[in-house]
């Protein structure tokens, strides 16, 4: 027990390190977008707390390097504290949209959107290229979505799938390996799969009721979906530049897909939310990551890269998310909302993401003692 919480311990710093980074990469998509569309930054930090270190630049922009490595902002001219939030005399009601203001809060909704989705776009650019680079370094291990064989009893046994199938899409998602199979069952455990499948020269829809399963191993408990099929050896691809950047991109997709319908079951129930991740659990992630080699280690960076952007694009006040929200209504309306409610809105969801962030914790730290 003790040998596992000081692995995971001695794992903190590299993750840290690694959330230091995309957080890093996060803001400046936000400065980049900001400062190109001529509106101008103040302040940029990574971290939060004490300024252990500033530069200004030539702009006037305060670079700052601060204490608490979790977390990091850029801050507008007339933003208060760099969340991109108002209060109530920030933007009044009467206030006209300027697009040519300096200050971000009196810009068009559609230039503050266009600065807010710099941010998980930045983190999506940064997942893609690192697993772009990697299948260029070190190739791409497949395992072919064919059945070598097919447990008897199970579920794929009793809706007629045999040894040599192979499976060309499930629930109408191409699968090219074996893994994705996997992973559109596992998506939607309370409904059949319907697989289209090619045997011989015929091509044949299959459906088959999954079998739900909890399972505990890095990253906590999770259910999973079992059809009872079994894979056979995987293969080794050489990835040129080109199709890096192709296979690159639809895993990009496929996690941030796979992440959407994870947050949405979250919200509407079907997933409890002992299977979401906190802090503790990624540490835990990263440390048997590292252990296992520096291109795992840099995989799930980039994997860690593309959830922060998705979880960033969750509509609440206090996220990029919420904040693109509003910009879609104040376009819609064609005047800005109300000061004082969006004060409102925002007090709510500093409330509901500091409530979830507390569950997710303990969470955590109850899986990990009870691993004892």
């Amino acid at each position: 027990m003790l040998d596992y919480v000081f692995g995971i311990a001695g794992a903190l710093v590299p993750f840290l390190v690694a959330f230091a980074i995309l957080v890093t990469v996060h803001e400046y998509g936000h400065f980049i977008a900001g400062k190109t569309l001529g509106t101008r930054p103040t302040h940029f930090a990574v971290g939060l707390g004490k300024v252990l270190w500033s530069r200004q630049d030539r702009d006037g922009c305060e670079w700052q390097l601060r204490a608490i490595p979790i977390g990091g902002f850029v801050r507008f001219l007339g933003d208060r504290d760099g969340t991109g939030m108002v209060s109530a005399t920030d933007m009044p009601d009467n206030a006209k949209p300027d697009p040519k203001s300096p200050y971000l809060l009196r810009r068009p909704p559609l230039h503050r959107a266009i600065v807010l989705a710099a941010g998980p776009g930045a983190n999506l650019l940064l997942g893609f290229l690192v697993i772009a680079s990697l299948y260029v370094g070190f190739g791409r291990p497949v395992v072919p979505p064919v059945v070598r064989e097919v447990v008897a009893g199970g579920a794929a046994e009793q809706a007629g799938i045999r040894p040599g199938d192979r499976f060309l899409s499930v629930n109408g998602v191409r699968t090219h390996s074996f893994g994705d199979i996997f992973s559109e069952i596992s998506l939607r455990l309370d409904e059949p799969a319907v697989a289209r499948i090619a045997r011989g020269t015929e091509e044949l829809t299959i459906r088959v009721q999954p079998r739900v399963e909890r399972i505990t191993g890095i990253g906590g408990t999770q259910s999973i979906g079992r059809i009872g099929i079994v894979s056979g050896d995987p293969v080794h691809e050489t990835v040129g530049p080109i199709d890096a950047l192709i296979y690159g991109a639809g895993d990009v997709w496929k996690q941030t897909r796979a992440f959407v319908i994870a947050v949405k079951q979250l919200f509407i129930g079907t997933r409890p939310i002992s299977e979401v991740g906190g802090p503790i659990k990624m540490a835990e992630v990263t440390s048997q990551a590292i252990s296992d080699g520096i291109a795992n280690f840099v995989f799930i960076i980039a994997a860690f890269s593309i959830n922060l952007a998705v979880v960033n694009l969750v509509p609440l006040p206090v996220l990029d998310g919420g904040q693109l929200l509003i910009c879609a209504i104040e376009g819609i309306v064609r005047r800005p909302l109300n000061a004082k409610f969006l004060v409102g809105i925002q007090a709510v969801g500093v409330v509901l993401l500091l409530a979830l962030m507390t569950t997710l914790t303990i969470n955590d730290l109850w899986a990990l003692f009870s691993k004892a």
